[in-house]
């Protein structure tokens, strides 16, 4: 079992941090003058990272010798917990899980993330650093902002380590309660420039696109009011009008709520601003508002055809942003890593399940 290093901004001397206690080879981890001598397995560093491997192979010099005290394997980096967290699951250690989880930060994952990249890690992460993510994610779309706001970072650190479902939550979570401005706010500045796409030019672009496509997830509420025959002399309110039914109900909710929606007006005039549970919420909030009084002064002989009103509302609020939410679906790991930044139920390229 292994714990966090009680000084995570690294130690002077000469004394020598066991990662395993039968390790072939002396590291020395340097900074500067601050340095820190760790013993560790070769075969297990060139079994999961492609620069050890590369570092250790026979066509180095450095292969050709035994890395001890006096002549230690030298790595310059900065050593602090996000290291000592790297060397740890390159050997395939457990944590003592508890302890971990408790005392393993988002800032330790960060620097994890980025060393993970450094240095082309390709084994297995462990139990304890998924839990350690998985802190981080909700599964209610109701959840406290403050709940879900490293999401941006659990997207980008699962990504780098190579967690598939981390990545498709914290992408579908991302989506529904950040904002581009509050993507900006949230995304360290370290970790964009690694990423394989533009993502706040493409999170724009997607949340453009689930804009329209969600409406179609909103539920059929929507019904044509009772207006006047096709001629003068039919003096019956028609209660079914083939014009009105041939409206979608998408089409419904962007006539009846959608386009006199105050955020709506606002993001048509100065872009997309707000979050999705923003603007789903507001538009469920403004349907419910016209549910209770009512939205058509005119008598019904009056109307024409393509007015609707609110009817047969057997869905709770709590409900329809549910249904909202879960068809955002998610982001497919493989496809990010390729370019790709869409939202989709499935993955039928990689035959994963994303919602």
């Amino acid at each position: 079992m292994s714990t966090l290093p009680d000084q995570e901004d690294g130690s002077m001397g000469s004394d020598i941090l066991d990662i395993v206690s039968d390790g072939d080879t002396i590291m020395r981890v340097s900074s500067g003058e601050d340095h820190r001598l760790l013993r560790v397995s070769s075969q297990a560093l060139k079994t999961t990272s492609s620069y050890f491997a590369a570092l250790l192979s026979s066509r180095w010099r450095s292969s050709q010798k035994a890395f001890t005290v006096s002549e230690p394997l030298v790595v310059q980096e900065h050593y602090d917990t996000a290291y000592f967290l790297l060397m740890i699951i390159s050997h395939q250690l457990n944590f003592r899980k508890g302890e971990t989880i408790a005392a393993i930060k988002l800032e330790h994952l960060r620097g994890l993330a980025i060393l993970v990249d450094r240095y082309m890690f390709t084994g297995p992460v462990p139990a304890s650093i998924k839990d350690s993510l998985a802190q981080y994610l909700s599964p209610s779309p109701q959840a406290d902002y403050t709940e879900v706001a490293a999401s941006p970072e659990i997207l980008f650190i699962s990504y780098f380590l190579n967690l598939p479902d981390l990545f498709t939550k914290a992408s579908h979570q991302m989506m529904w309660f950040f904002s581009k401005a509050s993507m900006h706010k949230h995304l360290s500045s370290a970790l964009v420039p690694l990423l394989p796409i533009d993502i706040f030019q493409q999170f724009e672009k997607e949340g453009k696109r689930l804009r329209s496509y969600l409406l179609g997830e909103l539920p059929p509420v929507f019904y044509p009011d009772p207006h006047g025959g096709d001629s003068a002399d039919d003096e019956v309110d028609k209660w079914w009008c083939q014009k009105c039914a041939a409206f979608p109900h998408k089409e419904r909710w962007l006539t009846e709520v959608v386009s006199r929606n105050g955020l709506w007006k606002w993001e048509e005039v100065n872009g997309v601003t707000f979050s999705l549970r923003e603007i789903f919420s507001s538009y469920i909030t403004d349907m419910q508002q016209l549910d209770y009084c009512g939205h058509r002064e005119l008598e019904s002989s009056e109307l024409a055809c393509g007015n609707f009103k609110v009817r047969y509302v057997d869905v709770n609020r709590e409900e329809m942003i549910h249904d909202v939410y879960n068809a955002i679906g998610g982001v497919c790991i493989h496809c990010f890593r390729a370019g790709h930044f869409r939202y989709t139920a499935c993955c039928p390229e990689h035959r994963l399940a994303l919602a």
